[in-house]
């Protein structure tokens, strides 16, 4: 069943215990500099905030992270192996993912078949019974079988962040997810994140 603590990576030799880290990330776009030396490092189970202003760098951060860029500088290392600059569908498959502050679904396809088409993608096992629990999870068990255009914002983005849960990842990112969100529904999502990251750390 789904999360699963089993797939939590065991660090290289002569490496922290960090199953993300980063030193010294440089990310320009011509002149401009938008990362500028960052470090900082996470570990299984672990809740890490990335706080600023918009245009601060944080989704140009996770960006990078999940290999939507190549950084221009520093490491990034997921437990003790470097992924800085490899493509995004590898950087998938060696279990790190992202949800995004616009969620992008396939608009056509059931909320199960969203997260059908992720777990085959992913190829890190997940099950029918996994899909089953990351339904009852995020509350779409009720949506299961309706299209994901017929959704409203709030389960969209818990669909995208279904999507990236069925890859079984042992890094999740989450880019401005409970944007939108209001008090009832924020407290439900900080409570499921939790329970994630507990399994994550078991």
């Amino acid at each position: 069943m789904y999360p699963d603590p089993d797939r939590i990576a065991e660090p290289a030799a002569g490496t922290t215990d960090a199953l993300l880290s980063i030193e010294g990330m440089v990310k320009q776009f011509g002149e401009f500099r938008a990362l500028d030396g960052v470090g900082f490092s996470v570990g299984a189970g672990e809740i890490v905030g990335l706080v600023g202003p918009n245009g601060s760098g944080k989704t140009t951060c996770i960006n990078v992270i999940t290999g939507l860029y190549a950084p221009d500088g520093g490491s990034v290392r997921l437990a003790g192996r470097s992924i800085a600059g490899l493509a995004s569908h590898r950087i998938v498959h060696l279990g790190v993912n992202r949800t995004f502050q616009v969620p992008r679904p396939f608009m056509s396809l059931t909320v199960r078949e969203n997260l059908q088409v992720a777990a085959t993608y992913s190829a890190r096992g997940t099950t029918a019974a996994d899909i089953d629990a990351l339904l009852d999870l995020l509350g779409l068990s009720d949506f299961a079988e309706r299209r994901a255009e017929s959704l409203n914002s709030v389960h969209l983005k818990l669909l995208d962040l279904g999507r990236a849960l069925a890859t079984k990842p042992q890094l999740l990112c989450l880019d401005e997810l409970a944007a939108g969100f209001n008090p009832t529904e924020l407290a439900a999502l900080v409570t499921t994140i939790r329970t994630i990251a507990a399994f994550k750390s078991g």
